[in-house]
């Protein structure tokens, strides 16, 4: 075996759970679905366990095994248009500084913290997770999803009355619910500037 592959399979082993899946399929976060594919192919060729059987079971097998394990992980995330913008929102979150967090003096460096393994991932839970928090937003009751996706209806056809009032009545169901809040209002706004003749 080549020093050097196997060189790079100890560090990308105890890299990867630092890597996320445009890193380690090593593409742009803007990569094309083609791309993403082909990439795909050349890391899964590279690191396919299959090519490696010969080895004796160790660290640099379980390494081989690691990462091309998580290579195919990514591309079953990345391939998925869904599943890559959950991801996608997932790392935009992970990137973005948390407003709880306490702020360093001036001059003083920002402390380092690698973000948690299991965030660069996109796991079934995590998907779940998304999905929940999507339902959610849409709507927490069977009756406010109903109404919402109604509202929706009314205002894409521009009939706003229907709509604010459909978004009231969704209101009553889950008061708290900023989005149904939000396009009441919205369709209320857009009653008092539609002056077209009907």
């Amino acid at each position: 075996m080549d020093p050097k592959f196997a060189t790079e399979v100890e560090t990308l082993s105890r890299l990867i759970d630092e890597l996320d899946y445009y890193q380690i399929l090593r593409v742009p976060k803007n990569a094309s679905l083609g791309q993403v594919r082909k990439a795909y192919h050349e890391q899964s060729l590279k690191f396919h366990p299959d090519r490696f059987f010969g080895l004796p079971e160790g660290a640099l097998k379980s390494g081989i095994k690691k990462i091309a394990k998580r290579v195919a992980e990514a591309y079953v995330t990345l391939r998925d248009a869904s599943k890559r913008r959950a991801y996608d929102l997932q790392l935009q979150r992970l990137q973005s500084p948390s407003p709880a967090a306490p702020e360093s003096a001036p001059g003083a460096p920002a402390p380092a913290a690698a973000p948690p393994a299991t965030a660069l991932r996109f796991t079934e839970q995590t998907e779940k997770a998304f999905k929940q928090e999507k339902q959610q937003q849409f709507g927490k009751t069977e009756k406010g999803r109903k109404l919402y996706q109604q509202g929706m209806r009314e205002f894409q056809a521009k009939n706003f009355v229907a709509a604010e009032r459909t978004f009231k009545m969704a209101l009553a169901y889950e008061p708290d619910n900023e989005l149904f809040a939000k396009l009441r209002d919205e369709a209320g706004r857009n009653i008092k500037t539609d002056y077209t003749i009907k």
